[in-house]
């Protein structure tokens, strides 16, 4: 039988940890175990504390529901008390940034949000692994950024603890467990087992002034550079060069465009198009 190869580091992120420790609020950064996950090495993802935040963040995601905007004088003040709120669990918040609700974060203190960041509703970032984001980034509804994987291979992917050595007291434990549910699984219950899932994670890094359309989703260890677009419904499975347009699944480079140009006149433009200037509230500055 042939086992299929399983992505997975074998040695920790120096760079990754040392980001964690100096760039993101609410980290346990010099856990072993969470230097493991962000680093794409195997991991327990069952441990005491990191199933905690992933408990506690839940409650977190609920409550940034319960803002309203007819308790606040103007758009920016509800703007700001909203980022604010986002400051306690997501792990640096730019100024400028606003999400609308509903969100969704495995944990969100690997989350690194530039400034004017926005996304619209139902934004997913299971940031097992460090998520940076550039500044002017837009999202659409529905964007998925998934940073944890598994092995394709189904022998590996799932595991039974009995393969552990265990302790005579541990063994005994379990005969009288067994004992307890024998009436049950004679009914057709399910007794259940000790299965574990074994897991791992890579970061995704997405450059300044991108635009990540509706429904497209980022896999963990993707690198996307500046001024790209992502196009609707996208899979993103690889590196995409600086100033692309990427489209389909897998996504692909369909056009390249120029870099930003600092020195173009964007009035002139805009009058070109005949768009007006315009006073714009702080969450939506982009």
């Amino acid at each position: 039988m042939t086992v299929t190869p399983w992505k997975v580091n074998t040695e920790k992120n120096q760079e990754l940890i040392e980001f964690a420790r100096t760039c993101l609020n609410h980290t346990p950064h010099d856990d072993d175990n969470y230097q493991r996950m962000i680093s794409g090495m195997s991991y327990n993802p069952a441990e005491q504390q990191l199933t905690k935040v992933r408990m506690e963040i839940r409650d977190y995601l609920l409550d940034y529901g319960q803002f309203r905007f007819r308790n606040y004088a103007s758009a920016d003040e509800f703007a700001n008390a909203k980022r604010e709120y986002l400051e306690k669990f997501i792990g640096h918040v730019g100024t400028g940034t606003f999400m609308e609700y509903p969100i969704y974060f495995d944990y969100g203190f690997n989350t690194y949000l530039g400034k004017n960041f926005y996304s619209n509703f139902n934004l997913t970032i299971l940031d097992c692994s460090v998520v940076k984001i550039g500044d002017n980034v837009l999202c659409g509804t529905n964007v998925s950024i998934l940073t944890p994987s598994h092995p394709i291979d189904p022998n590996l992917r799932v595991y039974s603890a009995e393969a552990q050595p265990r302790k005579e007291e541990e063994e005994e434990e379990e005969e009288e467990e067994e004992e307890e549910g024998e009436e049950e699984n004679a009914d057709g219950g399910d007794k259940g087992g000790d299965e574990k899932v074994l897991e791992n994670a890579f970061p995704v890094t997405i450059g300044d002034n991108c635009w990540l359309c509706g429904g497209c989703t980022i896999i963990g260890g993707v690198t996307i550079g500046e001024g790209c677009v992502i196009g609707a419904g996208s899979v993103v499975t690889r590196d995409v060069p600086a100033n692309s347009l990427v489209m389909g699944v897998p996504a692909r480079v369909v056009k390249r465009m120029d870099p930003k140009d600092k020195s173009i006149d964007l009035r002139q433009l805009m009058k070109e198009y005949k768009v007006q200037e315009y006073e714009t509230a702080a969450y939506n500055v982009n």
